[in-house]
C-alpha cells in the first residue's frame, strides 16, 4: 500500500501513544506542510507502557498537536511519546480519546472494509471522517484534512446510522 500519515484506531491501548521517530515524520510531513506545526505544545510525563514486549518503557513526554479532520474547524490529539526500539510505534488512539469525543464506529461500512467515524461535537453533530482499512488490518484515522469541508453524504449515513441504533 501507499504511506499515510494517520492514527490507528486501538481501543486496547492504555493511553494515545505515538513513537517519536513516528512522531517526527508527521511533523515534516503533514504539520509543516500545513503550517500546523506552531501549534504543538510538550510537557512531561511519568508514564510507562509495556507493549509486546515485557520491558517497561518510559514516556518521553506528552505531546499535543493539531490533526485535520473533514468538517472540523480544529482538533487536537494527545498522547505519550516513546522512544527506543518503539520509536516507530504508529500513533494509537485508545478508547478513552474515543469516549471523551462520544466517538461511533461502523466497521465494515464500505465494500473494501473501510469504516465510518463519527466524532460527536459539541452540538451532538457527528463530523464524520472515513476510516482506512489498512494492510495490516487496523483502521487509520487520516489526519492531513486541514481546512477541509465535511463529506455531507458521509454526514447524512452516520446520522441515519445513529437515529437507527437509538431507536432500538
Amino acid at each position: 500500500g501507499n504511506k499515510m500519515f494517520g492514527i490507528l484506531i486501538d481501543p486496547g491501548a492504555a493511553k494515545g501513544l505515538i513513537g517519536s521517530d513516528t512522531l517526527s515524520e508527521l511533523i515534516n510531513n503533514v504539520l509543516k506542510h500545513a503550517k500546523m506545526d506552531k501549534y504543538i505544545k510538550r510537557r512531561t510525563s511519568n508514564n510507562k507502557f509495556t507493549g509486546i514486549s515485557a520491558d517497561p518503557q518510559q514516556s518521553l513526554g506528552m505531546a499535543t498537536f493539531p490533526i485535520g479532520l473533514k468538517g472540523c474547524e480544529y482538533c487536537e490529539f494527545s498522547c505519550d511519546v516513546i522512544g527506543g526500539t518503539s520509536s516507530k510505534c504508529p500513533a494509537l488512539m485508545p478508547l478513552s480519546s474515543m469516549l471523551s469525543a462520544g466517538c461511533l464506529i461502523s466497521c465494515g461500512f464500505f465494500a473494501n472494509g473501510d469504516g465510518l467515524f463519527g466524532i460527536r461535537g459539541d452540538d451532538g453533530k457527528f463530523c464524520t471522517q472515513r476510516l482506512l482499512f489498512t494492510d495490516s488490518g487496523h483502521y487509520l484515522l487520516p489526519i492531513h484534512h486541514f481546512n477541509t469541508p465535511a463529506d455531507e453524504k458521509l454526514n447524512r449515513l452516520m446520522k441515519d446510522d445513529f437515529n437507527k441504533l437509538k431507536d432500538h
